[in-house]
């Protein structure tokens, strides 16, 4: 499955909630800063255990961050 982040600012605003840079974010759930960056501006989807994870590191539902297709 790939997922789509749905709100780029919203997640954003969260990762900056939870005290975190993306940078830091990323090496908290093992992805790339670059990747993590792309995912979060909507130019890469990603695999439904990453956004699993991003939504996890930011206590967030997945279906509240992520759109989840086939």
């Amino acid at each position: 499955m790939k997922c789509k982040i749905k709100n780029s600012e919203l997640a954003k605003k969260s990762i900056a909630l939870q005290g975190l840079t993306q940078v830091e974010l990323s090496m908290i759930i093992g992805i790339s800063k670059p990747y993590l960056s792309q995912v979060l501006n909507k130019k890469r989807t990603c695999k439904a255990s990453t956004a699993k994870k991003i939504s996890d590191a930011l206590h967030s539902d997945i279906k509240t961050q992520f759109n989840v297709f086939v």
